[in-house]
């Protein structure tokens, strides 16, 4: 609760919660937390799983066809398509719905990734343009999530990990389906707990992945269990 209450105050300092509930909007917004604190990049981070500590440098991952789908089996899709989610751009954290949730519950369900459709037409614009460093080539499409850090417990170079999460195509899709009951409420918060998917993924062992394989597809699934909605 304590954290719920920290993020809901920097929220409605930045302005958006007044404004959002004003104009009927429903806003999901990612908070990025380690051990229950909230995650900072670059910042030093003990890890039980590792024995030592990890400091993450890149986070960034797409989300896709965000939907509510209320109990009565209404669809509200959100105001884009394809969001680029970094958690170095505050401004990047929030997705829009362009109304509140009428009923007393909805499933809230999105796709953590890109589409194989999208990945086959090419390179787009917009939060899918290339120069945002998410797309590989026109062969391997769109990287679904990329995470970089530095870990002691690392062998790479400089101890440096680079999980660059992707693939399209059979046997290594990486796309993953993400959804949760949530209340009505105008904002709905989603928590990505990095503490809990370092615990299951050793940097010891995997620590460069940069094109579709077996092993992102695993790593992909493992984040997509990293969301929960705090209450």
């Amino acid at each position: 609760m304590k954290l719920r209450s920290f993020l809901l105050a920097i929220y409605c300092l930045l302005g958006s919660f007044s404004l959002d509930a004003q104009s009927g909007a429903t806003v999901v917004q990612f908070e990025f937390t380690f051990a229950g604190e909230p995650l900072l990049l670059d910042k030093s981070y003990y890890s039980p799983s590792l024995g030592d500590s990890i400091q993450l440098e890149t986070l960034r991952f797409y989300v896709s066809d965000p939907q509510l789908v209320m109990d009565n089996q209404q669809v509200v899709v959100a105001t884009e398509q394809y969001y680029l989610v970094d958690a170095a751009v505050p401004g990047s954290l929030a997705i829009r719905f362009p109304q509140t949730v009428p009923s007393s519950r909805a499933t809230l369900q999105f796709k953590l990734g890109i589409d194989s459709l999208t990945n086959v037409d090419g390179a787009k614009g917009g939060a899918l343009d290339p120069i945002n460093g998410l797309y590989w080539s026109w062969q391997s499409g769109y990287i679904n999530v990329k995470i970089e850090g530095t870990s002691l417990a690392c062998p790479a170079r400089n101890n440096h990990f680079q999980f660059h999460l992707g693939g399209y195509q059979a046997p290594n899709k990486s796309l993953q389906q993400v959804a949760m009951e949530v209340p009505a409420t105008s904002v709905i918060l989603l928590e990505i707990d990095l503490g809990a998917y370092f615990n299951q993924v050793d940097v010891g062992e995997v620590h460069q992945i940069m094109s579709p394989s077996q092993k992102a597809v695993t790593l992909a699934q493992l984040f997509a269990t990293s969301f929960k909605r705090l209450p």
